[in-house]
C-alpha cells in the first residue's frame, strides 16, 4: 500500500483531488482531517475542553462548538488558535494512524491518502513515502473563499496568514498538483499521478 500526505492551503481543492483518485481508484482509503475535526466536535470530552479553554460563548445551542465563534477567536489570536490545535491535533493524529493501520492489512486497499491541510504546520508524520501539495494562487485562493465560504476579507487574511504560505508549501512537497485552472486540468494531473503511484 503506498502512503501519501495531501496537503496544501485553504481553498486549493485537496478534498476535490481526494474525489477525483478515487474516482479512478475506487479502492483508495482516504482519511479527511477536516472530517475527523467535525467528529471530535461532537465528542463529550472535546467538548468539555473546549468550554473550559474557550467559555460557554464557544459553545452553540446544540451544546456542541460553535464554529463561527472558534473561527473568528482563533484565527484572530495565534496563542488562542495554539490552544485549539492542542486539543484537536493529537486526536486527529491518533485517528489517521489507525486509519493507516486497518487499510495497511487490507490487500484491496493499493494507496492511502491522508488529507490534512495543516501537514506542515502541524509537524504532522505518518510514515508517509510521499507529500502531494495541491496549490493555486492566492489570489484564487481569495476569490474561492469569498464566493464559497462568504468570508469577509478581514477573516481571509487571517486564515491566508495562519497557514504556511503555499509557495512554502509547494518548495516543501516531493509533488506539486496546480489547481488553478478546471476540473479537467487537475483530472489529467491527478490520472498522472495515480499511474505513477501505482503502477511504478
Amino acid at each position: 500500500m503506498r502512503t501519501v500526505a495531501v496537503t496544501g492551503g485553504i481553498a486549493t481543492g485537496k478534498s476535490l483531488f481526494c474525489e477525483l483518485v478515487c474516482s479512478l481508484e475506487p479502492r483508495t482509503v482516504v482519511f479527511d482531517a477536516d472530517a475527523a475535526v467535525g467528529r471530535l466536535f461532537g465528542d463529550e470530552l472535546v467538548r468539555a475542553e473546549i468550554r473550559a479553554a474557550f467559555g460557554a460563548g464557544a459553545m452553540g445551542a446544540d451544546g456542541g462548538p460553535e464554529r463561527r465563534f472558534l473561527r473568528e477567536l482563533v484565527f484572530a489570536d495565534p496563542a488562542r488558535r495554539r490552544q485549539l490545535e492542542e486539543i484537536l491535533h493529537p486526536r486527529v493524529r491518533r485517528e489517521c494512524l489507525a486509519t493507516r493501520d486497518r487499510a495497511a492489512t487490507s490487500s484491496a486497499s493499493p494507496l492511502f491518502l491522508a488529507d490534512i491541510p495543516l501537514f506542515y504546520e502541524s509537524g504532522g508524520d505518518f510514515g508517509q513515502e510521499m507529500v502531494v501539495a495541491v496549490a493555486a494562487a492566492p489570489s484564487t485562493q481569495v476569490l474561492r473563499l469569498r464566493r464559497r465560504n462568504g468570508f469577509r476579507e478581514s477573516l481571509i487574511q487571517a486564515v491566508l496568514a495562519a497557514q504556511l504560505p503555499i509557495a512554502d508549501k509547494i518548495r516543501l512537497a516531493d509533488v506539486v498538483v496546480w489547481n488553478n485552472g478546471s476540473r479537467e486540468a487537475l483530472h489529467r494531473q491527478v490520472a498522472r499521478l495515480l499511474s505513477r503511484l501505482i503502477h511504478e
